[in-house]
């Protein structure tokens, strides 16, 4: 399986997931196979919040699942519609998160259990890596 995974820097397997997808200065895409990494900068991760289209910053073809601490309602849905799973980890690491994968332990981000955003009925915390 590829997987995407939001990080915040780019250290390879010892990179720390990124609570707030969007503002991910990282992606790193995975394949839970194989172990390979490939970790690229999100040119687009300083934007107004509402304003991230999550979608135009992977590529959906090439990717089965997003793999992330919180995601935005607008987001998931966007995801869900391109084909792409968005599944939730408690991980801190990409390596620890594609352990998870591999051991299917990771499950669903459902839309009603989504960040509200700001102001949104879920703050970030929980779900959301506690930033925002």
């Amino acid at each position: 399986m590829r997987i995407c995974i939001p990080t915040e820097d780019d250290r390879g397997l010892d990179s720390l997931l990124c609570g707030h997808f969007g503002s991910a200065p990282y992606f790193a895409l995975a394949d839970t196979e194989s172990g390979d990494v490939e970790i690229e900068a999100n040119s687009g991760h300083q934007h107004d919040h509402g304003k991230c289209k999550p979608v135009d910053r992977i590529d959906v073809d090439r990717t089965d699942a997003v793999v992330c601490r919180g995601m935005g309602k607008r987001a998931v849905s966007l995801f869900q519609q391109a084909g792409v799973e968005v599944l939730l980890t408690s991980a801190a690491t990409i390596r620890d998160a594609i352990s998870q994968a591999g051991r299917g332990e990771l499950r669903t981000l459902s839309l009603e259990e989504a960040c509200g955003g700001h102001g949104g009925s879920h703050q970030h915390g929980n779900h959301c890596g506690g930033d925002s």
